[in-house]
């Protein structure tokens, strides 16, 4: 993996924490949310609370609505950090390992009985901290 691969991987996960960080921009159960607390479509105007997966989408989009070249890379970018972050998930919580790192990531984001917020927000700034090294 190339050097500025792994540059944009860390400014990927940067961007998805920093769009969560607050806990009023999180949610969990969908994708997205609105102000009244509604589902809504990740890339609609209107939505100002994201789960973990929602932010990574929307920040594929963001990221790929310049040219076709730069949606396929917002893509794979988006592919190689769902896997750090499932990867790192996966390591702290053994019960869930068989998921899929998607799934897992929706689970942990999710997860009513630990703080899943935290765990989240942990997982993305240790991924991004390890692909600046």
């Amino acid at each position: 993996m190339s050097q500025k691969s792994n540059y944009a991987d860390a400014v990927f996960l940067d961007a998805v924490a920093d769009r969560i960080k607050d806990r009023n921009n999180w949610t969990v159960g969908v994708l997205a949310r609105d102000a009244l607390g509604y589902p809504v479509a990740v890339t609609d105007p209107g939505a100002v609370k994201w789960c973990t997966m929602g932010a990574l989408i929307l920040e594929h989009y963001l990221r790929g609505r310049a040219s076709p070249t730069a949606e396929r890379q917002a893509y794979i970018t988006r592919v190689r950090v769902t896997h750090v972050i499932g990867r790192l998930l996966a390591d702290r919580y053994l019960k869930w390992r068989r998921f899929s790192h998607s799934r897992l990531i929706e689970r942990v984001n999710d997860d009513r009985w630990h703080d899943g917020h935290a765990a989240i927000l942990g997982a993305l700034r240790d991924g991004a901290a390890s692909r600046r090294r």
